[in-house]
């Protein structure tokens, strides 16, 4: 019997072994499902957030329309041939999450948004340099704004020393 029980005591052994290999698989597979998801429920978000721009902001922006993205690169690249901006600008604003025309009280605006779940400082100084880059390059107001559903009181600080309007969205 103790022979047997020897036997058994190291079969365990091995499949213990075994299993701590595996769960070790396991957390690291964990940890790319974890980022990957974070990932896709970022972009889920932005891609609301563009699709549903006015209802965001349609009690400041009247008549919000979406610029194209590619109408965007030719303004942009425009703005670049012209020397209002520089070529690194262009290729830093044209990322911005969403770019719209509207009516603020009685004149055109532009706005450059950007959409985040978790908003922090840099966010907002990124939608406040998107926003002064279009300005320089369109020679019109253009209002930077970030839609976010949660956020870090340094966040809404920063973005209120920037002028930049916060927007949280509902969950």
């Amino acid at each position: 019997r103790m022979d047997k029980l020897e036997q058994d005591v190291e079969v365990l052994k091995q499949d213990v072994e075994v299993l701590k290999k595996d769960v070790e698989v396991l957390k690291k597979d964990v940890g790319v499902l974890k980022m990957d998801v974070a990932s896709l429920r970022g972009d889920n978000f932005e891609r609301k957030v563009r699709e549903n721009a006015p209802a965001f902001l349609g009690r400041v922006i009247k008549r919000l329309r979406p610029i194209d993205r590619y109408a965007l690169a030719d303004l942009l690249e425009d703005a670049v041939e012209k020397g209002l901006i520089s070529e690194e600008e262009k290729d830093f604003a044209i990322r911005v999450d969403f770019a719209g025309r509207g009516r603020l009280q009685d004149k055109e605006v532009y706005i450059a948004l950007e959409a985040t779940l978790s908003l922090y400082p840099e966010d907002v100084e990124k939608a406040s340099k998107r926003a002064e880059i279009l300005w320089r390059a369109l020679s019109t107001e253009t209002i930077p704004v970030v839609v976010f559903q949660s956020a870090q009181k340094p966040a809404l600080e920063r973005a209120e020393e920037l002028g930049v309007l916060v927007v949280k969205a509902e969950e």
